[in-house]
């Protein structure tokens, strides 16, 4: 059954120190769960093998707990895995426990980590020489409950917030958004004046501007947020620089519709709002 169970039937003649570390932890894994042991403690074996193995190793685990009544031990970052297999979570921080409570919610508390530094925003003139006083003073990642965030789970709406101050009057300047992954390869990118909106600003004026990408699915991975401010009929370009960092979760958002165009270089055409004080 071990054998079987592990897919190494056809090399249990060779030695195990010939065996890769894949065949290793997947011939362990089988061994501790064929055991019957009382605890059974596994630590990220799921990242182990092809997609069947993956399979059969969370069946086995949920046959290990709920069908046999014993004590399963699962330490993870795959979050999709975690709310499957798990009745209560244990959030560590530094080796430090954060949070003991059901899976969900401590799953909800891992995905809004990280938050205070990855929606802090920079500050920075649109002019490199300081000609124009126009400034971005805040940049925030905004998810499906309108709450600032520094992971997404995959399909979930999410809503960049710009909050922009100009310390003279200008007619109109067209914010930029576009979405990188961590090689750097644009993803999409977006600006106001596609959609045929600018945002004039008096002097001492602050807007809270804020583009919506409700129906734009990234796939699971890290991102970055890189701006830009243009002005006027040429679109002249001001800056251009990465604003923040976010992580997009393994973990499925409710109600999942299809969209194409998902991976890929392409323009997306948000709904673009200003935010009324």
């Amino acid at each position: 059954d071990i054998v079987d169970f592990a897919g190494v039937a056809k090399y249990i003649d060779t030695p195990v120190k010939r065996y890769s570390s894949g065949m290793y932890v997947r011939l362990g894994f089988a061994v501790a769960a064929f055991l019957e042991p009382d605890i059974l403690v596994v630590d990220e074996v799921l990242a182990v093998g092809d997609a069947e193995f993956q399979k059969r190793a969370i069946g086995k685990m949920q046959e290990v707990s709920r069908g046999q009544g014993r004590t399963v031990l699962f330490v993870s970052h795959n979050m999709a895995s975690i709310q499957k297999l798990c009745t209560r979570a244990i959030l560590l921080e530094k080796g430090q426990i954060k949070h003991i409570g059901p899976a969900k919610q401590t799953v909800d508390k891992y995905l809004q980590t990280n938050i205070e530094s990855l929606a802090k925003g920079q500050k920075i003139y649109t002019d490199k020489d300081k000609n124009h006083f126009i400034y971005l003073e805040k940049v925030e990642l905004l998810n499906s409950e309108d709450k600032i965030s520094g992971r997404l789970l995959f399909g979930e709406p999410f809503k960049v917030r710009l909050t922009i101050k100009s310390e003279v009057d200008f007619p109109l300047i067209f914010p930029l958004v576009a979405i990188d992954n961590v090689e750097g390869r644009r993803i999409v990118t977006t600006i106001s004046s596609d959609s045929r909106i600018g945002y004039p600003f008096k002097k001492g004026e602050t807007k809270i501007i804020i583009a919506d990408f409700s129906s734009l699915f990234l796939h699971p991975g890290n991102y970055k947020i890189v701006l830009a401010i243009r002005s006027g009929s040429n679109n002249q370009h001001f800056v251009d620089f990465e604003a923040l960092k976010f992580e997009v979760s393994n973990l499925t958002f409710d109600n999942v519709v299809p969209f194409e165009n998902v991976w890929g270089d392409f323009r997306y055409y948000p709904k673009w709002e200003e935010l009324k004080k």
